[in-house]
């Protein structure tokens, strides 16, 4: 396995600044555009970048920190809840790895939220930081020889859909909006959003608001879109002779 920490040339108790600077430093060296053909440089650059995309992540550089054993596992083998469907998946007589996948809402991963998970009886907490996204994995310890992987699955609903770190939902408009425009106000749990509908826009447009989505590498964000969706007014007397009005003028403009 190769030797990430001596690729950096940083101590194994270095900072996520520090990773970053020994990063940039032996990026900004091994750049390919600084060494044009160059085959050794162009090595040494991918090696920079597998060694800083496992150090700055916490989760993969604590997977790393396991050892080799650990990485020749298979890590898509099985699932639990929040119930004691964990599987062991990697034994021998140094460490016992065990894994499984976490089913949050919407809303639990994209606020935060703490969840109990039951293992042999006993009770083991997890903190999950707000905007999660799925495929997220934690690394927590369960005893002295025993390593949990908690891996994030995000389950959509009716309102929410999750695409990657982007965030899908729907923004209703009644017609006169649709043709003028106008501004709404979006409660996404317990957060406000403020999105401005242009006058014309087809309903299956989509409104885009920049990262309002989940995290992401290196340290981006996801997207928040939402989905036009035309709302029919309250009908009365008034409405009717309005739309009628209406057709006409269209009938008219042919």
């Amino acid at each position: 396995m190769k030797d990430f920490y001596q690729i950096l040339e940083i101590d194994k108790n270095a900072s996520g600044d520090e990773i970053k600077s020994a990063f940039r430093k032996k990026a900004m060296k091994y750049h390919p555009d600084k060494n044009p053909d160059d085959k050794e440089a162009e090595e040494k650059f991918k090696e920079i970048n597998e060694a800083y995309e496992t150090l700055s992540d916490p989760v993969k550089k604590q997977h790393y920190d396991i050892g080799p054993e650990y990485h020749s596992a298979d890590m898509n083998d099985f699932g639990f809840s929040q119930h004691d469907f964990f599987k062991d998946f990697f034994n021998n007589k140094f460490l016992s790895v065990l894994q499984g996948m976490l089913i949050l809402s919407v809303e639990e991963a994209y606020k935060g939220c703490k969840k109990d998970i039951f293992i042999n009886g006993m009770n083991h907490s997890i903190d999950i930081p707000a905007r999660t996204p799925k495929g997220k994995q934690f690394l927590l310890q369960i005893s002295g020889n025993e390593k949990l992987v908690v891996n994030i699955d995000i389950q959509d609903e009716d309102e929410y859909k999750v695409q990657g770190i982007d965030l899908h939902t729907n923004v209703k408009i009644f017609p006169h909006e649709l043709v003028l425009g106008c501004k709404k106000i979006i409660n996404l749990f317990g957060e406000k959003a403020s999105i401005t509908i242009p006058g014309g826009i087809s309903s299956i447009q989509k409104i885009r608001i920049k990262e309002r989505g989940f995290s992401g590498e290196a340290g981006r964000f996801g997207d928040l879109y939402f989905q036009i969706t035309v709302d029919t007014p309250k009908i009365s007397d008034e409405i009717i002779e309005l739309y009628k009005k209406i057709k006409e003028l269209n009938n008219d403009s042919k």
